[in-house]
């Protein structure tokens, strides 16, 4: 019979979810409840906090350098005529709001 191993290391789906079956039964254990957690106003602001500034950190420092760095990477796979041309692709411009 064949044993079957895992060469990264890692853990398998199962193993995600019995672990998330386990970590549902211990907080039941303790009387904890993942929905008035979940709902309660201190967690709500929270997640609005997070989500408001992951946008503004998104806007303002990593969409024009990321949309620059997926351009470079596209360019490398599109076929130029021109072999002398410039490889770098035009950085986009920053969008202005009024």
């Amino acid at each position: 019979m064949r044993k079957f191993k895992n060469k990264n290391g890692g853990m398998s789906i199962l193993g995600v979810l019995i672990l998330v079956v386990i970590f549902i039964l211990i907080l039941s254990y303790f009387h904890i409840s993942i929905q008035a957690v979940v709902e309660s106003p201190e967690t709500q602001e929270n997640f609005n906090y997070v989500i408001i500034n992951g946008k503004l950190i998104w806007d303002e420092y990593l969409k024009r350098p990321t949309a620059y760095l997926g351009e470079l990477f596209l360019s490398s796979f599109k076929k130029d005529d021109d072999s002398n041309s410039d490889l770098a692709p035009e950085l986009p411009q920053k969008e202005t709001s009024t």
